[in-house]
Parts: C-alpha cells; sequence; structure tokens
C-alpha cells in the first residue's frame, strides 16, 4: 500500500489531472495510512467497510487496485468487473490470467514502487457493454452453480 500511495502522491506533484485514491480494508499499516491520508486532499483511508459501502465506493472508481498478500480468489475483482471497474492486481493472483487474456485490467509482477508506477502510465483497458455482459454471463449465478456441480 506504501508503494500506491507515495506513486499517487509523485504523480499529483508532477502530473495532472490529480489521481485520487480511496483505501478501503484493514492491515497493519492502518495507523500509517490515516495519519497520511489526513495530510492529502487526494488520499483517504476508510478502513473496513460493509459489502454495500464497497459497492457505492466501486461506482465511483476508475480502477479497483487490490495487491493483497491474503486474497486467495478475491470476490471484489469480480464486483468490480460487473460494474464495469478494470481491476489492478498481481501476476500470481489466480484471477490474473482471465484480467490479463480478455484486457479487463492491469497485471503487475510485485508490489514494488516501479511495477505499480506503470498502473499510472498504462492505458486503462475499458470495459465496453459487450466484455460487461460476457463477465455478467461468466459469473452469472446459473454458471457459477455449474461450475460447481462439474466440480463434483
Amino acid at each position: 500500500i506504501l508503494s500506491l500511495i507515495c506513486a499517487v502522491m509523485i504523480w499529483n506533484t508532477f502530473k495532472h489531472p490529480k489521481k485520487n485514491l480511496i483505501v478501503c480494508g484493514t492491515g497493519i499499516l492502518d495507523p500509517l495510512v490515516s495519519f497520511i491520508s489526513r495530510y492529502s486532499k487526494n488520499i483517504s483511508f476508510k478502513g473496513y467497510q460493509s459489502k454495500r459501502n464497497v459497492a457505492q465506493y466501486l461506482k465511483q472508481s476508475d480502477l479497483l487496485v487490490l495487491l493483497s498478500k491474503r486474497e486467495a480468489f478475491g470476490l471484489v475483482y469480480i464486483e468490480a468487473l460487473i460494474q464495469g471497474v478494470p481491476v489492478a492486481m498481481l501476476r500470481d493472483e489466480s484471477f490474473s490470467k482471465l484480467v490479463d487474456q480478455k484486457k479487463l485490467g492491469l497485471v503487475v509482477k510485485d508490489r514494488s514502487y516501479r511495477s505499480i508506477k506503470q498502473l499510472f502510465l498504462t492505458d486503462m483497458p475499458l470495459i465496453d457493454q459487450k466484455k460487461l455482459i460476457e463477465i455478467n454471463n461468466v459469473f452469472s449465478r446459473d454458471a457459477v452453480l455449474k461450475t460447481y456441480e462439474d466440480l463434483l
């Protein structure tokens, strides 16, 4: 998260338009992220959020960045994609191949500042209506149930 915060702060110092970062969730760096957000107009720390609030933040977002060490599959990726928000994730996430192949977001190799900086220098893929319909079909209730049935 600190690399992402640094990237936003550096971008906002030298580039226009300004980027805003909303940090949701909890972790060991909460006190530091909260402190930084108090002194930055473009960074806000929201802490833990209910699913309803996360959905509201996603509707306002241009990109979901989830570089979690603990997120195994990350349903929030699907929640973002269903709302037409591209995602940024680590290359070793289980979802990264789909995102890369379908051009649904960006995949970074690690959590370093150098990798995260690429999020700002790369054009975000747009999730058009055709991709949105495909996403909804892949992750529909019936498609997910069929996948589980096939596994059994």
